[in-house]
């Protein structure tokens, strides 16, 4: 009946059924809560260029620990961007307390070993160090640099190998 208004008499055989849920029951998980409040505090934090601490106090019930280490990353300008030239392509580099790390801001990845150990095996969904490149970063906390596209694969070949040879 292709071209037809929509009858009443039509009815659909496989109805969508959406279950009951109860108010202790929860529709977010513990993950997707980390992302959420971290993107909402961001997006705050590029308007204001502040943290407040009603923000702090929210991202440290989300992040507890992870919070004080992502700052003190932030406040020790650990968070560098570098932008290649003429591709425009970004990579985001956070010096942590056992070296530096490739963050993906885009996929929310981040070379680490937290990352592979709890955040892929869904402990957690973030690292500290995706953490500290999204405030640095909303906050213009950060170093950045402009770099030639020929310096590209020699820069990213230390996570490169990293990631193809297995853990190093």
């Amino acid at each position: 009946m292709k071209g037809e208004p929509f009858d009443r008499s039509t009815r659909a055989t496989n109805p969508i059924i959406i279950p009951n849920t109860h108010s202790h029951q929860r529709l977010v998980s513990p993950k997707s809560d980390e992302d959420n409040i971290l993107k909402h505090v961001s997006e705050e934090l590029r308007r204001t260029h502040t943290l407040t601490d009603e923000q702090k106090q929210s991202l440290a019930k989300v992040f507890e620990k992870r919070l004080p280490q992502a700052l003190a990353l932030v406040d020790a300008r650990n968070v560098t961007s570098y932008r290649f030239k003429p591709s425009g392509r970004t990579i985001w580099i956070v010096k942590g307390r056992k070296g530096e790390y490739q963050v993906v801001p885009e996929s929310m990845f981040c070379t680490c070993d937290d990352y592979y150990f709890r955040v892929m095996d869904n402990k957690k969904q973030l690292c500290y160090h995706l953490v500290a490149q999204q405030i640095a970063e909303a906050l213009g906390r950060f170093d950045a640099n402009i770099v030639s596209d020929s310096h590209y694969s020699e820069m990213t070949s230390k996570w490169t190998a990293r990631t193809s040879s297995g853990r190093s």
